[in-house]
């Protein structure tokens, strides 16, 4: 089985590895995709990375570079954070033909901008139970009348999973890390 994972604006690092060996059981292969091409960076600041995330391309290139990974590598699995969350959403919902089996997305606000879409696969969202820019819970709703669509709703705030993130919670991490091994099971 092959597990792909769309990280978050941060990009690829320690956390991310410790994730990977702390959640995929001995049968899971895993390929990570990143917006800045398997680059490690250094960011001072969430503000930081998201200015260079946007200067990158954005949510549209790193869309693109996540559908030309799924239909290259076939995965059965994939799991996004933020931003690679929402780039899957969107990514499966233009691809008729996938091998992809379900999507977990981690707090992917930007999907605000594709609620029209219907991705192609049984799609579980957990939302921080609020954002900034909008109302999760209208959006959930919305998302929730389409087929296939599931959310789910944290008491935590966007980016709890990632220890770069200003919102970082080590009970959440724990939590999620546990649910994410129940879903690959």
């Amino acid at each position: 089985m092959l597990l792909l994972i769309a990280t978050d604006i941060f990009g690829i690092g320690p956390h991310i590895d410790d994730m990977i060996h702390r959640v995929l059981p001995p049968n899971v292969n895993c390929m990570v995709i990143d917006p800045y091409g398997a680059q490690e960076q250094n960011f001072s600041s969430e503000q930081d990375a998201y200015e260079i995330f946007t200067e990158e391309g954005g949510i549209d290139l790193y869309c693109e570079n996540l559908t030309r990974a799924l239909e290259e590598l076939n995965p059965d699995f994939v799991i996004g954070f933020s931003a690679g969350g929402a780039a899957l959403y969107k990514s499966l919902s233009l691809l008729s033909d996938s091998s992809v089996q379900g999507l977990l997305a981690f707090y992917p606000s930007q999907i605000r901008h594709f609620d029209d879409l219907t991705p192609s696969v049984p799609t579980s969202i957990i939302f921080p139970e609020k954002e900034p820019h909008f109302d999760v819970q209208v959006l959930g709703e919305n998302l929730g009348q389409i087929n296939n669509v599931q959310c789910q709703y944290a008491k935590f705030a966007h980016g709890f999973m990632n220890p770069y993130s200003d919102n970082y919670s080590e009970e959440a991490e724990e939590l999620y890390i546990e649910r994410i091994k129940d879903w690959l099971s």
